[in-house]
């Protein structure tokens, strides 16, 4: 209870106004890129593209996704947030005076080489430069059938392919209709200047969410954000089957 106490207050308490916008969504077969804003202040993001492979980094490691500006500096001191699902989040700095362009409590330890940043993942980013900034996310799009775990407790996830929509009509986001188990799970999406809205599954309903009451209103996300999504009964995969030329 303390870690989801901990949790809601870091991403939910203290946040205030969060937005996240996609713009610019090209795709050329299977390669393209997403432009992502980043406004004053808190985000919840997510890359859901392939990044092409580096040399001694993870495979869509920090340090290639959301690198620091070597040149300017412009980025530095803006965080990115990581969350574990049962371990909890570490925090880690964007810094152009390391090699890699980030730093973690206090030293290196590598974060901008192996922390990652997937299709199916999502960020915390707090931009603390007091003006808007913007991501592009460059890579392949992941195709054919991906998957996302979903453990017990908070997640923060993503659609793991640059796909917008409703997330179980549209996205396939899983909602037990037979068995009613993720019955009362809920998901929480952020709106800039508004907030965050807390969605919750219902097996009763026809869209098998509800906003408030029983209005049936289903949670839709935007490509390049994320979300929180707590699990309160037991795991699950969210499957997805995506191809560009369909």
């Amino acid at each position: 209870m303390r870690t989801k106490t901990v949790l809601l207050s870091a991403l939910l308490g203290t946040l205030g106004s969060l937005s996240v916008q996609a713009q610019n969504v090209y795709s050329l077969n299977s390669v393209g890129y997403i432009t992502v804003s980043l406004p004053a202040g808190f985000s919840i993001i997510a890359d859901q593209l392939l990044a092409a492979p580096q040399a001694g980094f993870n495979s869509n490691a920090l340090g290639v996704v959301l690198p620091a500006d070597f040149v300017n500096g412009n980025s530095d001191f803006d965080q990115v947030y990581k969350y574990t699902s049962g371990v909890g989040y570490k925090i880690y700095t964007i810094s152009s005076s390391y090699p890699n362009g980030y730093v973690f409590s206090g030293s290196q330890k590598d974060p901008g080489t192996n922390v990652t940043l997937l299709p199916g993942e999502a960020v915390l980013y707090q931009n603390v430069q007091g003006s808007p900034e913007s991501v592009t996310f460059v890579g392949t799009v992941p195709q054919g059938s991906n998957n996302v775990n979903i453990n017990l407790g908070f997640n923060l996830i993503s659609s793991p392919a640059p796909e917008a929509g409703a997330l179980t009509s549209t996205l396939s986001f899983p909602v037990d209709f037979v068995n009613g188990n993720t019955d009362f799970d809920q998901a929480y999406l952020f709106t800039n200047g508004l907030g965050y809205t807390i969605y919750t599954v219902s097996s009763s309903s026809p869209t098998g969410w509800n906003r408030s009451g029983s209005d049936g209103r289903e949670p839709s996300v935007a490509v390049g954000q994320g979300f929180l999504y707590d699990a309160l009964s037991e795991a699950t995969n969210w499957g997805q089957a995506f191809n560009v030329n369909q």
